[in-house]
């Protein structure tokens, strides 16, 4: 889960799993293989919004995208990160 700390210094809200819908189907059309996923959550370093975006597709999509919870733990590290760095 994304930090109850990350969350509130990072003013990051909550999605419906409709208001995900789009950030989803960019994903279907956009990423060959969920390699392709990880390796652009790796590289977003500063925009926490879409990183939270992110998380929440992957939250509700993890049958299709993410059994494991590796790439929503990668998520959720970058969004600590912000978190720390900005003062928290």
């Amino acid at each position: 889960m994304i930090s109850k700390q990350a969350v509130s210094s990072l003013n990051l809200k909550l999605y419906t799993k409709n208001g995900c819908h789009d950030l989803f189907h960019d994903i279907h059309t956009n990423y060959k293989s969920l390699s392709d996923l990880e390796s652009d959550l790796k590289s977003r370093h500063d925009d926490p919004e879409t990183l939270n975006k992110f998380w929440w597709v992957l939250n509700y999509h993890s049958e299709m995208l993410d059994q494991s919870r590796k790439l929503r733990a990668i998520v959720e590290t970058k969004l600590d990160t912000l978190a720390v760095s900005s003062g928290f």
